[in-house]
């Protein structure tokens, strides 16, 4: 998560963050117990999960979605002063960033048995709109770090 995408981050717990575990013998990706079993006492930072369990109605989905938790209140203005500090328009910069203070969207695992057996991204719609009102594409443009907390 170095690069700023369509989101800017000022708090990250760290530029590498896990989210799933491919098991390489078998091609399966590891359910939620089984990868935090496989990782217990590892130095590597999972992303929260936010549910575990069966949601019966999409808006049990949606509202999941809050505030990001890897944004300080102050991100708007560690942007500007990153782009400056990269040598690149602050008011580019900032056209190209989603300006929601919710998390992007929710990344959806269907498990059984141990192993993951469908994913899906849901991703928020005023964020899909900003990807399309940005005019380019993250990886067209100069990579602009993300930031992490001083912890790390």
């Amino acid at each position: 998560m170095y690069a700023k995408h369509t989101v800017f981050y000022d708090a990250l717990p760290h530029h590498f963050c896990e989210f799933d575990l491919l098991d390489r013998e078998t091609g399966d990706f590891l359910s939620t117990p089984e990868r935090r079993r496989v990782l217990e006492g590892a130095p590597v930072v999972s992303v929260p999960v936010l549910h575990e369990g069966p949601l019966r109605t999409l808006k049990d989905l949606t509202a999941l979605i809050g505030p990001s938790t890897c944004r300080t209140p102050a991100w708007r203005d560690a942007l500007v002063e990153a782009a400056r500090a990269a040598g690149q328009d602050p008011e580019v910069v900032v056209a190209e960033t989603d300006s929601d203070d919710h998390m992007e969207g929710l990344y959806i695992k269907v498990e059984e048995n141990g192993r993951t057996v469908e994913r899906y991204k849901w991703v928020r719609p005023t964020f899909v709109t900003a990807v399309l009102d940005s005019g380019s594409h993250w990886q067209d443009r100069p990579i602009l770090p993300n930031r992490v907390v001083s912890r790390v």
